[in-house]
Formats: C-alpha cells, sequence, structure tokens
C-alpha cells in the first residue's frame, strides 16, 4: 500500500452522511452554517475502508 500523507487517516469524514439525524435536521440549520458544514466535507479527503485496513495489515511485512 503506497500512502502518500505522514499518517493515514482514519476517520472516515462521509460517515455523518449516512446517519438519520444528519439528513434530519440539515434543514434546520440556517443556511451559513449548511454552506460551512458541506464545503468542509467536500474538501477533505476520504480515509481507507476498515476493509482495506484489515487486508493490508495482515501481510508480515507491512509496515505503517
Amino acid at each position: 500500500m503506497l500512502c502518500r500523507r505522514d499518517e493515514l487517516q482514519r476517520v472516515q469524514p462521509y460517515k455523518v452522511l449516512a446517519y438519520p439525524g444528519f439528513l434530519r435536521h440539515m434543514g434546520t440549520l440556517d443556511d451559513a452554517t449548511r454552506w460551512r458544514l458541506m464545503s468542509h466535507l467536500l474538501t477533505v479527503r476520504e480515509a481507507l475502508t476498515r476493509e482495506t485496513w484489515e487486508r493490508v495489515t495482515i501481510h508480515p511485512n507491512f509496515e505503517p
């Protein structure tokens, strides 16, 4: 696995989009807050999936 960052990103920022409360309450936020939130979410990169991490780390020669 090749990673161009100094550290692997371990948090999945897009998981919040799948939370039912996110969509239910998104409409109650003011426009400026919605804009800031979505602008931030669209600029962060997605982390590795847990399955990818588990598949790679089982190899004895893997170095994080």
